[in-house]
């Protein structure tokens, strides 16, 4: 059963729609109109019905761009039946319609850049697609109440949130974001008061300490070297290596070695992310400020631990805040911080 104001649509429509479809599916014979015509039920319908709560006269706008996006997808096998991911039919269903104000005042734009994060957060291992789903209709349930919150904005918060939500080498993105952005975008994508002060405090932690994150305290009362994150598995089993890896410093970041393949590791309290570094220049024999005794003793300004995993390392590097080691026994990356 569909709502009426998708009937009146799918009526007022239909020629528009028609040629739409003969167009795409000569271009791509696989496509089914009664499969179209069920997405128009299952996911186009919500989001009109939420459209037409808010600005009943963008309705048309909103399913004409809609509906090119939802071919779109369904000839990349994006959504619909043959579909290779679950992301974007749960954003269709779960979070466009509580961005409908924003649709609204731009439905091309939007639709393009929420089916684009949908994608690209369940294409990466280890980002949580699901939690950015939840966050970001968290933040529009508050964003609505501000009428300074345009697209703009909305789509700052969301690469914000893609970086919470493990997209890791978001961090340097979101965080300039957040600096320089309007107040408002960082206190709604973090989910803080309407305190400048706070706002200001929040994102100077991030950038000076990426093993924060907020709202959770530190472990225990003091500071203390400890085991943060392990990254990486052989690709036998899924992982990226077919040989151990080892590490250099990279700016920030590291870069992983594993036979002829480089890669780029990303890394902070909120995920990690390696990627095959392409063009990108060689690292650094970096060990400084840290320390690491081969029997896995890790030293950094007064602070140590000994860490039995680290003891007879093959590399390490590190940058001010990270010590990353390696193993000729393993695949993985352990990475070191003080929390």
């Amino acid at each position: 059963m569909i709502s009426s104001v998708l009937e009146a649509v799918v009526r007022d429509e239909r020629e528009r729609f028609n040629a739409l479809f003969a167009a795409a599916e000569r271009e791509h014979p696989n496509l089914q109109g009664a499969e179209v015509l069920s997405l128009l039920g299952t996911k186009l319908d919500g989001l009109l019905v939420a459209v037409a709560a808010t600005r009943p006269e963008r309705v048309v706008a909103v399913a004409r761009a809609a509906y090119e996006v939802m071919l779109s997808l369904l000839a990349q096998e994006l959504l619909g039946s043959r579909a290779r991911m679950r992301a974007v039919a749960n954003g269709w269903t779960e979070l466009l319609p509580a961005l409908a104000p924003w649709v609204c005042d731009s439905p091309e734009r939007m639709l393009a850049a929420v089916c684009n994060a949908l994608v690209n957060l369940e294409r990466t291992p280890g980002a949580r697609v699901d939690d950015w789903i939840t966050a970001m209709k968290t933040i529009a349930a508050s964003a609505s109440q501000r009428a300074a919150v345009g697209v703009a904005e909305i789509l700052q918060m969301g690469q914000v949130q893609a970086w919470m939500c493990g997209m890791t080498h978001y961090r340097s993105g979101a965080l300039t974001t957040l600096e320089t952005a309007p107040t408002l975008v960082a206190e709604v994508a973090l989910g803080l008061t309407d305190d400048r002060s706070n706002v200001r405090e929040a994102c100077a932690r991030l950038r000076s300490d990426r093993w924060w994150q907020v709202g959770a305290p530190r472990t225990g009362a003091n500071p203390e070297v400890r085991l943060m994150r392990r990254v990486g598995a052989f690709r036998g089993f899924g992982g990226q290596f077919m040989q151990p890896p080892k590490v250099q410093t990279w700016g920030e970041e590291f870069m992983v070695a594993s036979g002829d393949d480089r890669w780029l590791l990303f890394a902070d309290a909120y995920g990690a992310t390696l990627h095959l570094a392409g063009s990108a220049g060689a690292g650094t024999a970096t060990l400084a400020p840290w320390k690491i005794s081969a029997d896995g003793v890790v030293s950094l300004r007064g602070l140590s631990a000994r860490l039995p995993e680290l003891a007879g390392f093959s590399s390490a590097a590190a940058t001010p805040s990270t010590l990353a080691v390696t193993s000729a026994t393993s695949h993985a990356i352990w990475l070191v911080g003080v929390g």
